[in-house]
């Protein structure tokens, strides 16, 4: 189980690796050639530090979560990434500065389906 396990954790990784590769290697490059520049140059080594971040946090934690519930709760490649991206998303909305954009708010009912 525990092969299985981790087996799913490197597969999801490098499929959640993969798709941010682009960014990571742009911010790179657009932050060596802001060198000039202070302000550009200081946003763009921000962002090269948020981006990084992502990486050495948020993606191994979303490989993890995503590998749990394909092994242990046995579902599908597709499921277990929504899964694990509802989970971040509920994390997400706990922090102070950013839980309007992760927040859950339920649809508004129309009146008609409330009205006996």
């Amino acid at each position: 189980m525990i092969i299985t396990y981790l087996c799913y954790l490197f597969t999801y990784y490098l499929f959640f690796l993969i798709p941010f590769s682009p960014i990571m290697f742009g911010a790179f490059y657009l932050s060596e050639q802001c060198e000039g520049a202070p302000v550009a140059g200081l946003v763009l080594k921000g962002l090269v530090v948020a981006i990084l971040l992502v990486y050495l946090f948020v993606i191994p934690w979303l490989a993890h979560l995503a590998a749990r519930a394909k092994v242990y709760e046995d579902l599908s490649f597709s499921l277990a990434i929504s899964s694990a991206l509802g989970q971040i998303r509920m994390h997400l909305a706990f922090l102070p500065v950013i839980e309007r954009f992760f927040a859950f708010h339920p649809e508004e009912k129309d009146s008609e389906e409330t009205q006996p």
